[in-house]
């Protein structure tokens, strides 16, 4: 069986730990050939790759790049993207055949050229949808813009419906996704399986004494982010218990923003930078809490970071509402906070510092359950491989 696995952020030239680099190790592991399209340009690093970052059976699509995450500029990229990727597509598909393509989404130009070519050549195809796009830029735009800015993207809404719409298959990485997909698709409940992670690699600790009294923060530091709260709270914490530490490891484009504010503050937050993922999980996992501080207008379900933190053995205080407080509180792994309340942070964080040993290791066995339940990769991946190869049965059945 040979798949085309399209995605223009595959996270070359580092690779080892997004969806679809290990979903492809794990494809390839169950007897398929995978064949991986993805952008010549590097989303993270902000650059083009060089000839020696690309592994072998990754076909690279020229792509001009962009220096902002959110901009015309990076909006025109994809648009170039998108159109030489279907050239390429087309080209190859004049001497070769796969059974199945598997598309990320966004982008959704992207996703549409993909589904496009797929029906005309009678192709099974299935789209990941990993994001909302352009609900996840609303977070963005203020308040007093949001009915220009829901005017302005209404084009681009109805390229994404017509992604879900028209899709030969989708699936997504959350509930709260699908459920989006499902009142526009309207055939039934769409799958998803979580990003989750490669849970049994990663280090964990639940003994509350082996612990340092630390508050943590992992990822991005940009506006879909509730930062300038976890600061702030961060000094009250630290004018309540001395001993406290926190600290945030990442980076991003509001950086310099919100190291300005901590040091207006006194500087109650270390701020680590990034560090290689076996590092961070055994700094993770000797810490005391982590937070999930996204701001409250985020179309944001349940980012990656989530079970990240929970395979360390971390109880987590989260700000995003539904699906992901749920599951938080079914498996009694951490606690919620308001977005953009500072004393509701503090209120949360608090609780945590001062639960007795049984009370914390309870909740700290709870987010490790938590990941090892929902959020292994060990368990997503036969899903979606068993996903792939229904659709190709229902494909074959019908002919």
């Amino acid at each position: 069986m040979k798949v085309w696995m399209i995605s223009n952020f595959w996270g070359l030239p580092s690779r080892g730990n997004g969806r679809f680099d290990t979903l492809m190790q794990a494809m390839r592991a169950d007897g398929m050939e995978v064949v991986a399209f993805t952008s010549s340009f590097s989303h993270q690093l902000k650059r083009h790759l060089l000839p020696n970052e690309v592994p072998a059976g990754f076909n690279l699509i020229h792509e001009p790049g962009y220096a902002g995450n959110a901009s015309m500029v990076r909006l025109l990229s994809h648009v170039s993207f998108c159109k030489n990727l279907v050239k390429a597509l087309r080209k190859r598909l004049q001497y070769e055949r796969p059974d199945l393509i598997y598309v990320a989404c966004p982008p959704t130009l992207t996703a549409r050229g993909v589904i496009s070519i797929a029906k005309q050549f009678d192709i099974p195809c299935i789209a990941d949808v990993q994001d909302l796009w352009p609900e996840g830029l609303r977070v963005a735009v203020p308040k007093a813009g949001h009915s220009l800015f829901s005017l302005a993207t209404t084009p681009w809404l109805a390229l994404e419906n017509s992604v879900f719409r028209n899709a030969p298959s989708v699936i997504s990485v959350s509930k709260t996704y699908s459920k989006r997909i499902d009142t526009v698709r309207r055939q039934g409940e769409t799958p998803y399986y979580y990003l989750g992670e490669q849970v049994q690699s990663i280090p964990y600790c639940t003994c509350r004494e082996s612990k340092r009294l630390e508050i943590i923060y992992i990822g991005t530091l940009s506006f879909s982010y509730d930062i300038h709260t976890f600061i702030k709270a961060c000094a009250r914490i630290k004018e309540m218990f001395p001993k406290a530490q926190a600290t945030i490891l990442g980076g991003g484009p509001h950086e310099d923003e919100f190291r300005s504010l901590n040091g207006q503050l006194g500087e109650p937050v270390t701020f680590g930078g990034y560090l290689p993922k076996d590092e961070l999980s055994m700094y993770m996992s000797s810490s005391l809490v982590a937070v999930n501080a996204i701001v409250a207008s985020s179309a944001t379900s349940l980012p990656n970071k989530i079970f990240h933190y929970a395979a360390c053995g971390l109880p987590i205080v989260n700000s995003v509402q539904g699906e992901l407080a749920d599951l938080l509180s079914c498996s009694n792994a951490g606690l919620q906070y308001e977005a953009n309340n500072v004393a509701s942070l503090v209120s949360s964080l608090t609780k945590i510092m001062l639960l007795d040993k049984s009370q914390y290791e309870a909740m700290a066995r709870g987010a490790r359950n938590m990941a090892e339940k929902y959020g292994d990769r060990a368990l997503i991946e036969p899903a979606i491989i068993s996903h792939v190869r229904r659709v190709l049965d229902e494909r074959t059945s019908s002919l």
